[in-house]
This record gives C-alpha cells, structure tokens and sequence, in this order.
C-alpha cells in the first residue's frame, strides 16, 4: 500500500511543480512530498553543474538535517570524504547508504562518519544523485526521524522525484527551455506501459493488466528508451512527463 501511495505522491509532485514560480517553494514542495512518504530529513546539493548558475551550488543548499548534526559535519569538513557526496554523480543510480559498504572499499574515517550519521539521527539513509553526465554532482539526501519510521523504499520512484525537482528547478533558474527535441510518439502499448509504471506498478502487476508477460512489458521498456533517448526508467519518466506523454493526475481528485 506505501509503495501505491508513493506512486501518487510522485504524480502529485509533477503536477503541482507545474505551477511553482520559485526554487523556494519548490524546494518546500520537495521536502513535503518526501515527508509524506516517511522522510522528516532532506538535504538538497548541488556541488558541480555546468546547466546551472554558480551563485545556487553548494552542499546542503536547502537541508532539514538535524542542527546537531549538520555543525559536527561543516565543523569537520566531512564532505571531503563522506561517501554518500562522493557517490551523488549525475551517472550514478540511486543508492541505500547502507550499501555503500559493500560496493567500495570504505576506509575507516568513512566508516566512523556513516556510524556517527546514524548516531546525530539519521537512519535509513537513501541518496538521490541528479540524472546527468559524470560531471554533474549533487542529489538529495534523505534519512527518517527512527529506525523503525516507516518509508518508501522504492528506490525508482523516489529518484523519478528528485529529478522532476531537478529539472524544475533548471526551468526556474534558467527560463523554460525551448522544447527543441523531436516530436515523441509511442505505441498506444508502450503509453500504457509507461503510464502504469509511473504510478509504481511492478512489471508483474503491468503484465497482468495488460494480459501480457513480464519479459514483454522489459521488451516494451527497452524500445521505450530508445524512443525517447534515455537509458534507465528514471530519465524515461522525467522525459515523458516533460513532454506530456504521462498522464497526471488532478492532486485534487
């Protein structure tokens, strides 16, 4: 049921963001959704972006951290070797900070900061890097309030929300940009597959309201991508709610 009420947070962000005219509020709206879906703790960063203006890039541009722990964290220049920053590169996935462990070789000065993260109160740990090249850094940072706090955990559908907040804040820093890219036609099969997804279906799930198999709804996702130029189900969702090919929902209703 979270993950089904998670999905409807994602569409109400990308509609309500629509009409959001300040990064301020937008940020607020991020914070808001991701409170909803158990997160009382985001960091927003932007370390390294040629696509946006210089005088917004910093670590922990908008942050609800806890204060305690945010002034042992600047007090020692953690984010020159914190994992969690490290890892938030424009080509890399969303992650569990849990995992960190086992897909680096962690030393043990980032060891000790990850266990004293947890002990400054924040738990479950999710890093949402901004979809884009090597070279773009920053992401948000998410954490709950207690272990046990209840939250989503699906990592597509939190980072599908982190980059629609992305590319409406490069709208709203930048100016809209012309929608110079070609004209997007999918198959009715592939709206309905796209569409279902969005709102957090499984592929099984999608299969079966579609009467079709599994492998066929990641063959339909594959031309999916190609369609649209991207190469995950992240970019593929950001893209086709840009150009209107999701259907939103009215938060409303």
């Amino acid at each position: 049921m979270l993950e089904t009420f998670a999905a409807r947070v994602l569409a109400e962000f990308a509609e309500t963001s629509r009409n959001i005219t300040t990064k301020e509020a937008l940020a607020a709206l991020l914070i808001e959704s991701f409170g909803k879906l158990g997160f009382a703790f985001v960091n927003i960063s932007l370390l390294r972006d040629y696509d946006l203006p210089s005088e917004i890039l910093k670590f922990a541009w908008v942050s609800t951290y806890p204060e305690d722990w945010t002034h042992y964290y600047m007090a020692r220049d953690c984010m020159r070797f914190d994992p969690v920053v490290l890892s938030a590169r424009g080509d890399v996935g969303a992650f569990f900070w849990s995992d960190l462990k086992h897909r680096f070789d962690l030393t043990p000065l980032q060891i000790n900061l990850m266990e004293m993260a947890v002990e400054g109160g924040l738990y479950n740990g999710i890093g949402l890097p901004f979809v884009g090249s090597r070279s773009r850094h920053g992401g948000v940072a998410l954490a709950t309030l207690t272990p046990t706090t209840e939250h989503c955990r699906n990592l597509e559908l939190l980072w599908s929300i982190s980059n629609l907040f992305y590319w409406r804040l490069s709208d709203l820093v930048n100016g809209p940009r012309p929608m110079a890219l070609r004209p997007i036609d999918l198959t009715p099969r592939e709206l309905d597959i796209i569409n279902l997804s969005f709102r957090g279906q499984s592929d099984k799930e999608v299969a079966a309201d579609l009467d079709i198999t599994e492998n066929t709804v990641n063959t339909h996702f594959r031309k999916i991508f190609r369609r649209l130029g991207v190469n995950n189900r992240v970019q593929a969702f950001v893209k086709a709610a840009r150009h209107g090919i999701i259907d939103l929902p009215n938060p409303s209703g």
